[in-house]
C-alpha cells in the first residue's frame, strides 16, 4: 500500500497533520477570543496545546504567547524537512529519480 515506505509516509503524515492543526490554530486565533467556547476553537486548542507547551519551553520569554503557534509551525516544518533528509539518507523514503522529466 505504501510501496515499501510505510515508516516514511506515516511519520510524514503525522508531522503534516500536526503542522496543519497548528496552522488552523494560528488562523482561528484571529477570529476567536482565547476564552471562547466554540467547539472548533476548543478542539483545536486541546489538540495542539501539548506541542505549544513544548515550544514554550524552548522559546525565549520575551516572545508573546500569540506568536507561539507561528513558531511551532516553523519547528514542525523543520522537523518534516529533517525527517525527510534522515529517511532519504537511510534509503527509507521514496526517491524522485524514477519520475520522467516533463517534455518541453
Amino acid at each position: 500500500m505504501f510501496g515499501g515506505y510505510a515508516a516514511y509516509h506515516l511519520g510524514n503524515y503525522a508531522l503534516a497533520v500536526l503542522m496543519y492543526m497548528m496552522l488552523a490554530r494560528l488562523l482561528l486565533s484571529f477570529f476567536f477570543a482565547e476564552e471562547s467556547r466554540q467547539v472548533i476553537w476548543v478542539a483545536t486548542r486541546q489538540l495542539t496545546q501539548p506541542f505549544i507547551a513544548a515550544v514554550r519551553v524552548i522559546t525565549p520569554g520575551f516572545v508573546i504567547p500569540k506568536a507561539l503557534p507561528f513558531i511551532a509551525i516553523f519547528w514542525l516544518a523543520l522537523a518534516r524537512l529533517l525527517f525527510w533528509i534522515l529517511m532519504a539518507d537511510a534509503g527509507l523514503a521514496p526517491s524522485l529519480s524514477g519520475i520522467a522529466p516533463a517534455a518541453g
